[in-house]
């Protein structure tokens, strides 16, 4: 993905995310062509082609944006409960375009995104609850993954409380952490 960082760019790279989750609504990805994107978003097509390659791209850009995409820990009061809390809260508010994720094979990307965004901006936190080399964050990772994944496709019939409390207590059990 290309990404310029200007204010205004931002702006447009925004309405562009808006534009497309309007339209994740009501077609499939591979049926939004990049007029009607960009239509939408009121922009003109030259805009979408500077800013990405492709309408993946707007998607993962959307969970990298700390304004509405994936959560981002507050550091002055990390809490490794909530913080597995609100990414099941985020996943239940984005089930459709989860789905949307799931159905065109861009799964591999999600894990990407969630490792960087859990890896890089949570590393130093995790740290603290016992984590000590990034091979750890990664299991970790990948096992948060996992879950989150199969409760998706299992229809989220688990409450967020009852899912975080998995996690949480898997985590425990390997003793990977103690109660701070």
């Amino acid at each position: 993905m290309k990404k310029n960082k200007t204010d205004s760019n931002s702006l447009t790279r925004e309405w562009m995310q808006q534009a497309l989750l309007q339209l994740l609504k009501t077609k499939d990805l591979s049926e939004i062509s990049v007029t009607e994107l960009t239509k939408t978003a009121g922009v003109a097509r030259v805009t979408f082609y500077r800013n990405y390659n492709d309408m993946a791209d707007i998607i993962f850009d959307y969970l990298e944006n700390p304004k509405y995409g994936l959560p981002s820990p507050d550091t002055a009061s990390f809490y490794l409960p909530q913080f597995i809390r609100s990414y099941f809260e985020f996943f239940k508010d984005h089930q459709e375009l989860v789905r949307c994720i799931q159905k065109n094979n861009l799964l591999p990307y999600l894990m990407v995104t969630l490792d960087n965004n859990i890896a890089s901006q949570s590393y130093s936190m995790i740290a603290a609850y016992g984590f000590e080399t990034q091979y750890e964050v990664s299991g970790l990772v990948g096992m948060f993954y996992k879950i989150l994944m199969d409760w998706i496709r299992s229809g989220m019939k688990e409450s967020i409380e009852e899912m975080s409390l998995i996690v949480y207590n898997i985590i425990t059990k390997f003793n990977c952490i103690t109660l701070q």
